[in-house]
C-alpha cells in the first residue's frame, strides 16, 4: 500500500451493494484514495439498519484510531 506515512488509521466503509447506485469501480477508487491517504480500509457490506448496528459494535470493540465512513447514493 502506498502510504505517505508510517502512521495510519482504519477506515470502516459500509457499502449497501443492493444499493440502486453502487459501483465496484467507484468503490475501488474510494478504497484506492484511502490507501494513499493512509488509511486501511475495511469493508463491511450491509443492507438493513441492523446490520448497521451490528458492525458498529464490531468498531466499537477497537482500541486503535478509526473512522467510519458512509455515503448514500440512491
Amino acid at each position: 500500500m502506498p502510504f505517505l506515512s508510517s502512521e495510519y488509521m482504519k477506515a470502516y466503509l459500509f457499502v449497501n451493494p443492493a444499493s440502486g447506485h453502487h459501483s465496484a469501480q467507484r468503490l475501488q477508487f474510494v478504497l484506492e484514495r484511502l490507501q494513499v491517504h493512509a488509511m486501511i480500509p475495511e469493508i463491511f457490506h450491509v443492507r438493513t439498519p441492523a446490520e448497521i448496528l451490528a458492525c458498529c459494535a464490531v468498531i466499537n470493540e477497537e482500541r486503535e484510531p478509526r473512522l467510519a465512513i458512509v455515503a448514500g447514493g440512491d
